[in-house]
């Protein structure tokens, strides 16, 4: 299974060319993978403020395939392609009309935010990857 959502594009998202600057398409896919976080049933506090336990990104890579522009809707969309221990893939595309704009793909850890070591994935969140596991 994927998630899917739909995103805009917006004008200030775009660099001198007119066409959407690579350091935001971090953001552009931010904006979905929290959405789908946050699908689990997990509120944004106990995600993303959690005192005890973080998820950060340990390896981001980006491939465009056709310029993004703005002032368009487009369908982010997301698999898990791997799950460890302590961390998992995930792989995202930018897609309008069938054809794909760019893809990420990010491996998340989850760790301890006092030792600042790994932590195995919870239970309740590798089940929750288990579903999207492509």
């Amino acid at each position: 299974m994927k998630f899917d959502q739909e995103l805009y594009i917006p004008f200030h998202f775009l660099d001198s060319a007119g066409i959407l600057f690579f350091g935001k398409s971090t953001e552009v896919y931010h904006q979905v993978y929290e959405a789908w976080l946050l699908g689990s049933g997990k509120t944004w506090d106990s995600v993303f403020s959690n005192s005890d336990m973080g998820i950060p990104i340990k390896h981001f890579s980006v491939e465009f395939k056709k310029p993004v522009l703005a002032g368009s809707l487009y369908t982010g969309s997301l698999v898990v392609s791997k799950i460890g221990k302590t961390s998992f893939e995930v792989i995202f595309k930018l897609i309008k009309n069938d054809v794909c704009y760019f893809t990420t793909i990010t491996t998340h850890v989850f760790m301890s935010k006092k030792s600042l070591s790994p932590l195995p994935i919870p239970e309740d969140w590798r089940a929750y990857f288990s579903q999207y596991h492509d």
